[in-house]
């Protein structure tokens, strides 16, 4: 892969699927030409974000698959209600994920995932996720997010990135 301006990369084992992987900054996802997926570090205000709860017990920022005719925002927007029961404010881009995996047989191809710091407010109402992998959501101090996240180095690299973005943006 090796892109210029990687701020983090790794080799790991996902699902039984080896892959590699590289964070690199962006602050424009029409940079991109093609996005696989989207998902957003979600901030309530400055010292709070929110995490969806994962059925097997890990958090998790909420997000997924771009479903055809989607655009990014619409995908969020969808995302943000079925695994976390949370409004869309605003949101900016933060960075993308280039994973290829070179061990499966049905494709060889790298994917993008697009990394995004969403404003939101809370819903009250039950998730209700139609995958029935999104059992609850969490709220958790800022300060906390990474080490909550549990995503080593690439979850305190995202993190960052997102608090950088956010107090640029909507500083409360």
């Amino acid at each position: 892969m090796n892109i210029k301006n990687s701020l983090f990369s790794e080799k790991g084992k996902w699902k039984n699927n080896d892959y590699e992987l590289e964070l690199h900054p962006l602050n424009n996802h029409c940079d991109l030409s093609k996005v696989d997926q989207v998902q957003a570090v979600c901030f309530l205000d400055k010292d709070n974000i929110v995490f969806y709860k994962n059925i097997e017990g890990y958090l998790g920022n909420p997000g997924g698959t771009i479903e055809k005719g989607e655009s990014i925002e619409t995908t969020i927007k969808r995302e943000l209600i079925e695994e976390a029961q949370l409004k869309l404010i605003d949101w900016k881009t933060i960075g993308f994920e280039q994973i290829y995996y070179p061990n499966k047989k049905e494709s060889k191809k790298q994917n993008c995932f697009l990394r995004i710091v969403a404003k939101v407010e809370l819903i009250d109402k039950p998730i209700k996720d139609p995958d029935k992998k999104a059992i609850g959501r969490v709220i958790i101090k800022t300060d906390q997010a990474a080490e909550k996240l549990n995503w080593g180095k690439k979850g305190e690299e995202l993190i960052k990135l997102a608090k950088e973005k956010y107090i640029k943006n909507w500083n409360e």
